[in-house]
């Protein structure tokens, strides 16, 4: 259509637009109702969400997304569960060391 825009192909370009539209909404609504038919009381709700979701075209990625540490691009799993404990490591450090110098602190004030 963009090569040639004339008035006949702009007209048959809607139309068939519009059959495909058509064909994909059956197609869908078709699907959720044989989808809802395998329903029963025992189907998780966060099932039925997640496929509703995924009709309407939300994706959701469950991937951590990429980090980078000094300069260095971290990527993996493995590597992402490394660093993480690591900073974690430090950080409980610092606060042990920051609630025992408080501690010696208050009680050289109270001695």
């Amino acid at each position: 259509m963009h090569k040639n825009k004339t008035l006949d192909n702009c007209i048959t370009y809607r139309r068939l637009k519009g059959k495909v539209q058509h064909v994909i909404e059956s197609s869908a609504r078709e699907y959720w109702q044989n989808y809802c038919n395998t329903l029963d009381k025992s189907t998780k709700l966060g099932t039925v969400w997640r496929m509703a979701q995924k009709m309407n075209g939300v994706h959701r990625e469950n991937k951590i997304s990429n980090l980078t540490v000094n300069g260095s691009l971290i990527e993996t799993n493995k590597e992402k569960t490394d660093i993480f404990k690591k900073v974690f490591r430090t950080l409980a450090v610092i606060k042990t060391i920051t609630a025992h110098s408080c501690y010696v602190k208050n009680h050289r004030i109270k001695s």
